[in-house]
């Protein structure tokens, strides 16, 4: 069976070439690279970017997810993409609001917080290393020592709500099967187009699993042409429809338990902010030399 499989992928190998314009890295829901999104034309991520006039940014804040490895008895590492991706974001944020790092580091001052997990704290120092990259004197970079502190995951209701909370776990066990319901006639109707296409017999979950490594190849690897190849770029969208229809309900806005497990998260957000503003505004005016007193008397 893996060397029919292998066989009809490179068969297939350049069928979403042929559609034009066409590339699906773009449509891989939450797993979609930053590297192969950022130039989509969207006219309200453009305005949504410029700042005000007479506005000046003072605090960032930052929070990631991650994207789960199941099945893996080795996984769950910070692989070489995530890597580049979360240092050149260090680097993005660091020249979007230079004024906020013009300041020398200090824990206090540019505290960087991660779960404590290793793929998140390995994440957390790819970002530090271009958020204060040139900022020190650590070999011919000119990289800098930083500190990442994290909270135990049993008990880290702010970043990781998610296991913490019983009430959300319960209500995940008890949705999922509904929506896996949803999402059958998208997965039935791909199937049956799958199964006329290449003649094999390909059932729901074949079908589930294949987009799956389709996603994973796509993101990490940069493969379009196996098992992406599979599909027609209407099936890609009728897949990620599905995609986004899952983590609406069982992590939007589908239900209020998906935010207000969130509320300690926020809450530590609007701190940070506030104790940010205060502490701009506390910033003592710096006093004129006597020079420059007699010059504005002058």
């Amino acid at each position: 069976m893996f060397a029919i499989l292998k066989l009809l992928l490179l068969s297939i190998s350049s069928q979403l070439n042929a559609d034009q314009g066409f590339d699906v890295r773009r449509h891989l829901c939450t797993v979609t690279r930053y590297d192969v999104a950022k130039d989509i034309a969207n006219a309200s991520a453009v305005a949504a970017n410029n700042i005000p006039n007479g506005c000046t940014p003072i605090h960032v804040n930052l929070v990631g997810w991650k994207y789960s490895w199941r099945g893996k008895l080795k996984g769950g590492e910070l692989i070489r993409k995530g890597e580049e991706e979360l240092y050149n974001l260090g680097i993005r944020i660091r020249e979007r609001f230079s004024e906020l790092f013009d300041e020398e580091y200090h824990p206090d001052v540019y505290p960087i917080k991660a779960t404590q997990v290793p793929r998140a704290s390995a994440s957390a120092v790819a970002f530090g290393m271009g958020l204060l990259s040139e900022k020190g004197g650590l070999g011919p970079a000119q990289h800098r020592a930083f500190a990442v502190t994290s909270e135990i995951p049993a008990s880290d209701i702010i970043l990781r709500f998610h296991d913490c909370c019983g009430n959300y776990k319960d209500f995940k066990k008890t949705q999922e099967p509904a929506v896996d319901k949803l999402k059958e006639p998208v997965l039935d109707e791909i199937t049956s187009a799958l199964v006329s296409r290449y003649g094999l017999k390909f059932t729901r979950q074949d079908t589930a699993t294949l987009w799956s490594l389709c996603k994973q190849e796509a993101s990490v690897l940069d493969i379009t042409d196996q098992a992406c190849g599979l599909f027609s770029p209407s099936e890609v969208a009728l897949l990620e429809w599905a995609d986004d229809l899952e983590l609406f309900i069982l992590k939007g806005y589908g239900n209020s338990i998906n935010y207000r497990m969130g509320v300690p998260l926020l809450e530590d957000v609007v701190h940070s902010m506030e104790q940010a503003i205060k502490a701009n505004e506390d910033t003592p005016v710096p006093r004129k030399s006597p020079k420059e007193e007699e010059d504005i008397h002058a």
